[in-house]
């Protein structure tokens, strides 16, 4: 019994040991651990150990400084399963010891290099529903310096995007989110964000930001090479517990216009809200609202976006508009001439695919050549033509009715057929007051040089003019700048006039006959003029 006695005690002072050591060794492991992570021979150790673990997605070339100060990597590759990662170095400079109030405070890391591959990936599978909380990390993180330069990213097509510059500058305390800088520069010009927000399924979203661009027509189109500025504010918020829910105003100003398009202010501002739902492959734009300032302009967007993970997203579009002109004058003067084009109000609705799909418009018209009409119309489409099945006008008194397919696909073209009724010509010009109704048909088409081949049939053009009977028909072909006509018939009561022949800016070559009620009025007459002008 005395020998089992000893036995115990000994096991007792055994165990007590083990308990003591413990802390030591842990202390002596942590010391360890940190006098091999504060050399730069011990950190290449670690980080040799951490390759071995992680050599199927990240390894590099190069080590050089300690993990506890300033370390660099050089050659770095990251591959994922949707895209490859490369970095010509990689050097970062923090503070471990703040780590023990739970802050990871990185002073500088500055990645020089940076190249991004895109995979194609598989098609994307409905998600669980995205919780910003979740992102919410156990220590603090201050960010105060993180530049990126000699950026290239390549999507899974192929094409690649190059930036210049990016710096950023912010924190992440507990939910709050503070990115005090976002700077990214590429080579059409530069934009910085500064942004607020909470990490919580319902997101307050305060974003300021400001750009400039160069624009450059290298096409030979009508824009200019110049330079464009832009701010804008972004208020509300985005709520996450059904997808992602949006309730957003928004202000923006932007100047240099004027490199976009003569017609254009030099510059404008404009604010709105945006409100909506984006869940699955699914965009529900509840309202986009748009008003310009200093002009009458205002716009309403609403509708939904469906298909978005296809290659044929289809769309159910509403817009409305109020106070549209051309040009977008800004506070013009009483004294300016009337705008070329202007539409107190009108709608537009579209709904489909782009391959097949239906539209329906309404819209009042006028402007300074243009008599004022009120236009609805509606009709089918693909991405090489669209189908009128039905454009009706009312202006001058009267009515107008346009039916007839219109292609762009390869060259423009058209065949239309148009009626009027009851149309008087002098509500737009008083020396000619009538009432006029008929019918003609065009069909047509513009070569890859912008040449004119057309045909005109007017079958009948008949009412009354400046108090007197009218009746008109022609047949006509035009071909770049020469006129063919085939044949003109035109009448007043017992009176005609029938002519046929050429025209062009060079000749003049029309035979024509006059009737008139009297006997022996008929007379016919053949006239030919060279380098006439008309």
């Amino acid at each position: 019994s005395s020998g089992t006695q000893s036995v115990v005690t000994r096991l007792q002072k055994t165990f007590l040991a083990v308990l003591l050591a413990l802390p030591l060794l842990f202390a002596a492991g942590l010391a360890t651990l940190y006098a091999l992570a504060n050399s730069e021979r011990g950190s290449h150790f670690l980080l040799a150990q951490a390759e071995s673990l992680f050599a199927e997605t990240m390894t590099w070339d190069s080590v050089e400084g300690s993990l506890l100060d300033s370390l660099q990597l050089g050659g770095v590759r990251v591959n994922q399963p949707e895209l490859d990662v490369e970095i010509d170095t990689l050097a970062i400079t923090w503070q471990p010891m703040a780590l023990l109030g739970r802050v990871l405070h990185v002073i500088t890391l500055d990645v020089n290099g940076l190249r991004v591959k895109q995979k194609a990936s598989a098609e994307t599978q409905a998600s669980e529903p995205f919780d910003p909380g979740t992102l919410r990390a156990p220590v603090a993180v201050h960010l105060d310096e993180v530049l990126v330069t000699n950026i290239a990213v390549t999507d899974a097509a192929g094409a690649t995007q190059l930036v210049d510059r990016v710096a950023l500058e912010g924190s992440v305390d507990g939910d709050q989110v503070n990115l005090r800088q976002l700077a990214i520069e590429v080579p059409q010009g530069a934009v910085q964000l500064e942004l607020q927000t909470q990490l919580s399924t319902v997101m307050p979203v305060e974003l300021r930001a400001s750009g400039h661009w160069q624009t450059d027509d290298s096409s030979g189109g009508s824009m200019s090479t110049g330079a464009m500025h832009a701010d804008a504010t972004v208020s509300g918020t985005l709520d996450w517990h059904r997808g992602t829910a949006f309730d957003l105003s928004y202000a923006l100003s932007v100047s240099g216009l004027t490199a976009l398009s003569a017609g254009i202010p030099e510059q404008a501002a404009m604010d709105g809200a945006l409100a909506g739902l984006y869940l699955d492959d699914a965009l529900v734009l509840e309202n986009f609202t748009l008003a310009l300032a200093e002009t009458t302009l205002a716009l309403t967007l609403s509708g939904e976006v469906s298909q978005l993970a296809t290659d044929t997203p289809a769309f159910a579009l509403r817009t409305e508009w109020a106070g549209a002109q051309w040009p977008l004058t800004i506070a013009q003067p009483q004294s300016q001439s009337q705008p070329e084009f202007t539409s107190a109000r009108g709608d537009f609705t579209f709904d489909g695919v782009l391959e097949d799909y239906q539209f329906g418009f309404f819209a009042e018209l006028a402007g300074a050549e243009i008599p004022a009409s009120s236009w609805r119309g509606q009709g089918t489409g693909d991405l090489q033509r669209v189908n009128l099945e039905q454009l009706q006008g009312l202006l001058l008194g009267g009515q107008v009715t346009v039916a007839g397919p219109v292609w762009w696909e390869p060259l423009p073209r058209w065949q239309l057929a148009i009626d009027l009724a009851d149309i008087d010509p002098g509500i737009f010009n008083p020396d000619f007051p009538g009432r006029l109704t008929g019918s003609l048909s065009t069909a047509g088409s513009l070569d890859a040089d912008n040449a004119l081949a057309a045909g005109v049939d007017l079958q009948l053009l008949a009412g009354e003019l400046i108090g007197y009977p009218f009746e008109l028909a022609a047949q006509a072909q035009l071909q770049g700048e020469q006129v063919a006509l085939t044949q003109l018939s035109w009448g007043s009561g017992d009176n005609t006039v029938r002519a046929s022949g050429q025209l062009s800016e060079e000749a003049l070559d029309i035979a024509w006959q006059l009737q008139a009620n009297e006997p022996g009025s008929v007379s016919y007459t053949h006239l030919r003029a060279h380098e006439t002008r008309y």
